[in-house]
């Protein structure tokens, strides 16, 4: 097992070929003998249809991160801690438990979706109870993953040598070197910028955004 930061990586590269029309044409075919791949036109029309909430979908993944942070992270606060700190002294939600109460405030604060009264969203999150303050992987590794797609096989998914290059790259390491060296040998030395604080950032050019912004 890798890092945290780049355990979700693979499985979201692997994803891109899921809605590629080149690739899709083999993997979705007729169940009748002859196995005519699916028209591009409904190809097409698929990959759409998958991208219409897409914007809704990347602000639940940043809602479930900013959760799990408040939940478990190393600056971890209470329910009445984010309302004050929201301006809405006294305002922590009266019978509901700590932890949705804490959804509650965040999601009125951050999120376009009202949060339904008396509900409890955590209680089928299961992820919050192993990915303990590292649920932002999730989306650290849609922007990896697009931008190691971008670099390497978009317009050409089945590109053998763009493909040994993501294998050796990315796959054989593994978690045997650290996830910064991981990413420079695989996106190049430049990829990376590393913020005052400590933190690693990817660096996103406008081709890489374009490929984040398809992939969802």
């Amino acid at each position: 097992r890798c890092a945290q930061d780049m355990v979700e990586v693979p499985s979201h590269l692997w994803e891109h070929f899921a809605v590629d029309p080149e690739t899709l044409s083999l993997l979705a075919r007729s169940r009748g003998g002859d196995r005519t791949p699916l028209p591009k036109g409904a190809a097409r029309q698929l990959v759409g249809a998958r991208r219409r909430f897409s914007a809704l979908e990347l602000q639940s993944q940043v809602l479930l991160a900013l959760v799990d942070q408040h939940y478990f992270g190393p600056a971890a606060r209470s329910a009445a801690m984010v309302a004050e700190e929201a301006g809405e002294h006294g305002s922590t939600i009266r019978g509901l438990p700590e932890t949705s109460a804490l959804w509650a405030h965040v999601a009125r604060r951050l999120s376009s979706v009202p949060h339904p009264p008396g509900t409890h969203p955590q209680a089928r999150v299961s992820h919050f109870t192993v990915y303990g303050a590292s649920y932002y992987s999730y989306v650290y590794a849609r922007f990896l993953s697009a931008a190691a797609w971008n670099k390497y096989l978009d317009g050409c998914p089945l590109d053998r040598a763009a493909g040994d290059a993501v294998w050796k790259g990315l796959l054989v390491p593994g978690g045997t070197i650290e996830p910064v060296d991981l990413v420079r040998g695989l996106l190049g030395p430049d990829a990376l910028q590393q913020w005052p604080s400590g933190g690693w950032a990817l660096r996103l050019d406008d081709a890489t955004i374009a490929c984040v912004q398809r992939s969802f």
